[in-house]
């Protein structure tokens, strides 16, 4: 999946900027693994040990990462980064 979309980035770049872009793409996926994966296995720990409904607690953080990461992505205008 992560190739389609990276493609699909570099088809709306202009040439000169795609180095730049890739860079961003494959920086921003090591940032978003280093943040993600220790927290939603923390959280599946904790909803685990509290049980009942909190076993669901790694959804809702996963709601939450992409909630964050929805706001930064409408903050963010292309313009100023390219």
């Amino acid at each position: 999946m992560s190739s389609v979309l990276r493609s699909l980035l570099n088809s709306l770049v202009e040439s000169r900027h795609l180095g730049r872009l890739n860079a961003i793409v494959g920086i921003m996926e090591m940032a978003s693994l280093l943040i993600a994966a220790p927290t939603l296995s923390q959280s599946l720990r904790v909803g685990l040990e509290m049980g009942g409904g909190w076993v669901g607690l790694p959804f809702l953080c996963a709601a939450a990462i992409m909630a964050i990461s929805t706001v930064v992505v409408w903050i963010v205008r292309v313009e100023a980064v390219l």
